[in-house]
């Protein structure tokens, strides 16, 4: 683990699900897809920097994710240690791609081992259990569940026009 790292701008309970799986500050594996996108967008510290009472502020605010900047060998992160506005929105969008899949992944899993006869309820269960087993706050419980409900609706609308 490196002492350098980032904040990332997301929804609280993003936050709280990142912190679970990958502590706090954030570690990604090695390979992982999220280090490969940091190290892309890595850049170094523009002239201007942000004062140290906002960063202190963003790094205590449950809507920033720390996330510890591993080592790369074609970057040297005491130098490439700062995200431009592009990067800190591509890295934001794909975390909440990857909550949301797991998500989906969860209460997927959840349904075929369960009663599938009547879904409704058993979705609902499955997303109280995902709340719980990752200690996420659950004033995210109707956003979430209205998130599986649009996906449900747009994966039915692609296999009827799909030809």
């Amino acid at each position: 683990m490196s002492e350098y790292t980032i904040l990332v701008p997301a929804k609280p309970y993003i936050v709280q699900y990142f912190r679970k799986v990958y502590g706090i500050p954030c570690q990604f594996p090695k390979k992982s897809f999220f280090n490969l996108l940091i190290g892309k967008f890595l850049m170094p510290q523009p002239g201007t920097t942000t004062g140290a009472k906002q960063i202190i502020e963003r790094t205590h605010s449950a809507q920033w994710l720390k996330i510890s900047l591993p080592h790369f060998e074609n970057k040297d992160i005491r130098t490439y240690n700062h995200l431009s506005n592009t990067g800190t929105e591509a890295i934001s969008r794909e975390l909440r791609n990857e909550f949301y899949l797991a998500l989906m992944s969860y209460v997927r899993k959840f349904l075929r081992t369960e009663f599938t006869r009547r879904k409704e309820p058993f979705v609902n269960t499955a997303i109280r259990l995902f709340i719980e087993q990752y200690e996420l706050d659950f004033d995210c419980y109707a956003t979430l569940v209205k998130q599986y409900q649009r996906t449900e609706s747009t994966k039915s609308r692609k296999k009827i026009f799909s030809f």
